[in-house]
């Protein structure tokens, strides 16, 4: 399959510069992603240099809270032959606009070490001043976490 309408071929930095389609529909539908990855899967090469999966993205906040877990089975693709399972979507972050990523790897995709030179990794908030000494940005701070303060533990696992 070459880019079409309906998606386009990229390295993702976000996963080690590894190659996926990407939907060109923002917030697919469960069958969109269905139809769309039964065809590239049945179509996949493993053999030569095509992208190892189908990547989804999503910017409704609400979507994103009806589904919260990590895995999403793709419901009505055919089951992988072994084991018998779901294909599966994995989370695997956000861009830096706050999209979500959601990526799926074709049957006989074979994944190893993604490429160092095309990982994105985000700048963390904090960095060292000097020996022991750290500073954040603006607009973070250091609280310290009490276990038996119901709200603060409450307020963390809603993090996750």
């Amino acid at each position: 399959m070459s880019d079409d309408e309906r998606v386009y071929a990229v390295a993702l930095p976000l996963i080690g510069g590894r190659r996926f389609w990407v939907m060109r529909t923002a917030n697919p539908s469960a069958r969109e992603i269905a139809d769309i990855f039964t065809e590239l899967d049945a179509g996949f090469d493993h053999r030569g240099d095509d992208p190892v999966g189908l990547c989804a993205l999503f910017s409704d906040p609400d979507e994103m809270g009806r589904r919260p877990e990590a895995v999403w089975p793709i419901e009505g693709a055919p089951r992988r032959p072994e084991p018998s399972q779901p294909h599966r979507m994995f989370y695997a972050g956000y861009l830096p606009d706050g999209r979500q990523v959601r990526i799926a790897y074709f049957t006989d995709a074979k994944v190893g070490p993604g490429s160092p030179d095309r990982l994105w990794v985000p700048k963390p908030p904090i960095r060292p001043v000097s020996e022991g000494v750290w500073e954040l940005d603006s607009g973070y701070r250091v609280e310290r976490f009490d276990p038996g303060d119901p709200d603060r533990r409450e307020a963390i696992v809603g993090l996750s």
